[in-house]
């Protein structure tokens, strides 16, 4: 695709941009997705716009490729989200964004500043293998405690002392 804008659009059926090679600047701005999105394996020569969007549905980008600036704060993830192995070639923003369901990013590569500032995410989300080659910055992001089996082992073992 050469030009790509559906700022203010809405999807209400599943939306497939697989394999999608985007030249130009995508703006996906303001969009509704109401069932499932995807653009898994799509390229993304320069930026990619996806700020205060709704995605009711799940998203998947894994494998995309963005050259330029990534823009995806201000969103409400509402569904499960995977940015497994992704490659932000340049700065990437999810910053004040609602993760609702899972969100990987598992493997992902983020080149340049990467903000999750101010984001909540409602399950604990999954950076295993993720690098990041710049700062990236988690200020007043929420998520939940993770509890590791001896941790929960251990919280057992002293509530069975408490009640001796």
């Amino acid at each position: 695709m050469s030009r790509a804008s559906f700022e203010n659009s809405r999807f209400e059926r599943n939306a497939d941009f697989r394999h999608a090679v985007f030249l130009h600047d995508a703006r996906f701005t303001s969009i509704c997705a109401c069932q499932g999105m995807t653009f898994r394996d799509a390229e993304f020569s320069r930026d990619a716009w996806f700020r205060y969007s709704q995605f009711l549905g799940p998203l998947d980008l894994s494998k995309a490729r963005i050259g330029g600036e990534a823009g995806f704060g201000n969103c409400l993830y509402a569904g499960d989200v995977d940015f497994s192995e992704a490659e932000f070639r340049d700065n990437g923003g999810f910053e004040q964004s609602i993760f609702s369901g899972k969100a990987s990013f598992a493997r992902a590569s983020f080149g340049r500043h990467t903000r999750f500032t101010k984001s909540s995410f409602q399950k604990q989300p999954l950076f295993a293998g993720a690098r990041f080659f710049a700062p990236c910055h988690f200020d007043d992001t929420s998520m939940p405690n993770i509890q590791s089996p001896v941790a929960e082992q251990l919280k057992a073992l002293e509530q069975g002392l408490r009640e001796a």
